[in-house]
């Protein structure tokens, strides 16, 4: 996999470098040398052409519609009637910056970054990739697409363009609409004329969502805007847990819903949901899934590469698990393979390369179901998500604890001590059946800050509000909390004792600062947490200062 992780490092740059360097010069002739025996190595690593042209067009203004041989599929996207890509181009990691002063503008966006991130936008409509979505709190992404926007919009027709932002609820209309005219603005609608899809970003707490249906609440000013015929359609998107997303769905007035929901669980829901469904071994957002789809909404999957398992950085035990697909690959197979049918999920692209190893998934995949129908993917995925956790942890902790692990958890929300005991027990469950350290650290490092900004004298409400668990929730678990109070907070959960073992394990691993087993790579080996592969280029965000 290392010449993998070369090849599109390399062959990004040399994209970049093609336009500007002479072809005799010394340097472009040793990349064209490389990059041409990378291509070939890459190729018959993973058994399909991967094109790589150095009068492939890397800035908007020289982009053309092309007969380029892969054509991203389409669904319908529900009841909006939008046939969207099953992949989408997310615009969070592409951009400059997440900070942005007040009188930031697009002449504050260095040369480089802004022809980088018109590359991805060039790249993504070659593959027929043509959603792009971002939000106004993705620093400047909205300013950027602006730009690109006025450039494409030169070569292709409005109606070629699906685009998405999305902004947070306010408890005023009057904010709202101060920041949702901003978006407006950055988009620069005057040039793109509506937005297609509009999504309130982040229905992660109760009261975000009485902001929206309260009467004279955000809703009406998005009504507003679409009698204006200014926004399409209108959806919402969720970091929170099961029930809160029902109750959104289930309001019937959003169009779509983007939502966490991967092949192994969700970081915000796994072990959220009260209604258990023993056979599919759910803990999440699987009735999120469907009471959407009985409403004809339109799903779009969040960062199911990155947020869903850290999948180009996995362990070795799910790599072997995975064979012969990568994770990468397993993980869109599984989510485009899904019934009920998931409609489109995002790639957060940094380089227009990033597209690379899902446009190979989609390929493997279409060729595997003209193969068998599905019939290989079917047992990876049964044997990934079913058989073998039940074989792991039953063999831990008893097959009960497979069954109902999440049964009378708190999640974050419903505790004073913020903690969150569904997405610890959740990712202790993955370090044990596959060995998913490195997303597991990373996930429990946030979970970490959180506990810092833990306040036990003040009231849950306050310290929900200085944690910001909007985005990130919960906290990590605390082992000076008393045998008693431990006993109060597990009441009513039937596995609390392999829960309370999980706990502390958790805490020994991942908190506890006497301990550190990154400096022991040999344990890691040993128990099985040793990683795979990494994917990400040695410079993961490129032409950013």
């Amino acid at each position: 996999m290392n010449s993998t992780k070369f090849y599109r490092q390399l062959s990004s740059e040399y994209r970049t470098i093609a336009e500007c360097e002479e072809g005799n010069d010394e340097k472009f002739e040793l990349f064209k040398i490389a990059i041409k025996k990378l291509s070939s190595d890459y190729a018959s690593l993973l058994k399909e052409p991967v094109e790589v042209n150095a009068s492939t067009p890397t800035i908007i203004k020289e982009t053309k519609k092309t007969d380029h041989k892969f054509q991203c599929p389409k669904r319908r996207f529900g009841r909006t009637n939008i046939d969207i890509p099953i992949i989408t181009c997310g615009g969070m990691r592409q951009k400059q910056t997440w900070n942005v002063p007040d009188n930031f503008s697009q002449e504050d966006v260095e040369k480089e970054c802004q022809k980088n991130f018109e590359a991805i936008i060039c790249r993504a409509m070659e593959l027929g990739i043509n959603h792009f979505e971002t939000a106004r709190g993705y620093g400047c992404s909205e300013i950027q697409y602006g730009e690109a926007f006025r450039k494409l919009l030169k070569k292709w027709s409005r109606s070629d363009i699906i685009i998405q932002t999305k902004v947070r609820p306010f408890q005023t209309n009057e904010e709202f609409k101060k920041v949702l005219d901003i978006s407006l603005s950055n988009l620069d609608l005057e040039n793109i004329g509506y937005l297609d899809l509009f999504a309130f970003h982040g229905i992660n707490l109760p009261k975000h969502l009485e902001w929206i249906m309260k009467p004279d609440g955000n809703l009406e000013v998005i009504k507003d805007y679409q009698e204006k015929g200014l926004i399409k359609w209108v959806g919402f998107s969720s970091h929170g847990v099961t029930p809160l997303i029902l109750e959104s769905i289930e309001t019937g007035v959003f169009d779509y819903v983007n939502l966490h929901y991967h092949m192994l669980g969700s970081y915000t829901a796994s072990g959220t949901n009260k209604t258990y469904e023993e056979k599919s071994n759910e803990s999440g957002n699987h009735p999120c899934i469907v009471a959407a789809t009985k409403k004809d909404m339109g799903i779009f999957i969040i960062s199911p590469t990155d947020k869903g398992g850290l999948f180009w950085k996995p362990s070795q035990k799910l790599v072997e698990l995975c064979k012969p697909f990568s994770p990468i690959d397993v993980n869109n197979m599984f989510l485009w393979h899904h019934k009920p049918t998931l409609h489109t999920f995002c790639v957060g692209a940094a380089r227009a390369t990033d597209f690379d190893e899902h446009v190979l998934s989609c390929i493997k995949y279409l060729k595997q179901l003209q193969k068998d129908d599905g019939k290989l993917l079917e047992e990876i995925f049964g044997n990934l998500r079913m058989k073998h956790p039940r074989q792991v942890l039953g063999d831990i902790c008893g097959i009960d604890y497979v069954n109902r692990w999440w049964y009378g958890l708190p999640n974050c929300y419903e505790s004073d001590t913020g903690i969150n005991f569904t997405q610890i027990v959740w990712m202790w469950n993955l370090r044990k059946v596959y060995g998913m350290y490195d997303y597991v650290k990373l996930r429990m490092d946030f979970l970490n800050q959180n506990k810092l900004k833990w306040d036990y004298s003040k009231p849950l409400e306050e310290n929900l509000t200085n944690a910001n668990f909007d985005w990130v929730p919960g906290n990590a678990f605390d082992p000076h909390l008393s045998e008693q109070k431990i006993e109060d907070l597990l009441s009513n959960c039937p596995e609390r004792r392999n829960i309370q073992k999980a706990l502390k394990d958790m805490n020994t691993w991942f908190t506890d600062e006497t301990t550190n087993f990154e400096k022991n790579p040999h344990l890691q080996t040993l128990l099985g947490f040793e990683t795979g592969y990494n994917l990400q280029p040695d410079v993961p965000f490129p032409e950013r200062s």
